[in-house]
C-alpha cells in the first residue's frame, strides 16, 4: 500500500493523508482491526478525506477494563456527544490557545462545555462559512 504523507501534525498526533485510489477495502479492514493504527474521513475540503494515524492506547478493550481516568474521560465525552444529537452545521471557533478555526457545530459546543473554546458564528455549510471568512480561516480536518 503506498501512502502519501500529508502535513497533519497535532501535538505528538501524526496522520498520513490517504489519496483516492491509494488503499483498497482491504486494506482498510486490516486497520481497522490493528490495535496500533486507526483511520478517519475528515469532510471538510473540496472533497472527503481518509487519514490513518496511530491508535488510542484503549483501541479495541471493552470500557471495564480501561483504567478509571480514562474510563470517566471517555463517559464525560460519550455524554457531551449525545448531548448535542442531532446538532448539524459549521462553526468558526475561537481556541483558548488563540487560534481561529472552522469545526463542525457539534464539536464546537463540546469545546465551549470544556471551556477549551468559544464559538464565533455558525454556519449551515463550510461553503457558507468559507464565503464569508474565505482564507482567513483555518478548515479543521
Amino acid at each position: 500500500m503506498a501512502l502519501t504523507v500529508a502535513e497533519s501534525d497535532k501535538g505528538d498526533e501524526k496522520m498520513v493523508k490517504l489519496m483516492a485510489g491509494e488503499v483498497r477495502a482491504v486494506d482498510l479492514l486490516s486497520i481497522a482491526m490493528n490495535p496500533v493504527a486507526r483511520t478517519a474521513i475528515s469532510k471538510f475540503g473540496p472533497s472527503p478525506v481518509r487519514y490513518i494515524g496511530r491508535a488510542v492506547s484503549w483501541k479495541g478493550k471493552s470500557m471495564e477494563n480501561l483504567p478509571a481516568n480514562v474510563r470517566a474521560g471517555l463517559q464525560k465525552a460519550i455524554g457531551m456527544s449525545k448531548a448535542q444529537a442531532g446538532v448539524r452545521g459549521v462553526s468558526v471557533v475561537k481556541t483558548a490557545a488563540g487560534g481561529v478555526t472552522l469545526i463542525p457545530t457539534k464539536c464546537g459546543m463540546q469545546m465551549e462545555e470544556a471551556r477549551t473554546g468559544e464559538i464565533v458564528q455558525n454556519f449551515r455549510s463550510a461553503a457558507e462559512a468559507m464565503s464569508v471568512y474565505g482564507s482567513s480561516i483555518r478548515v479543521a480536518a
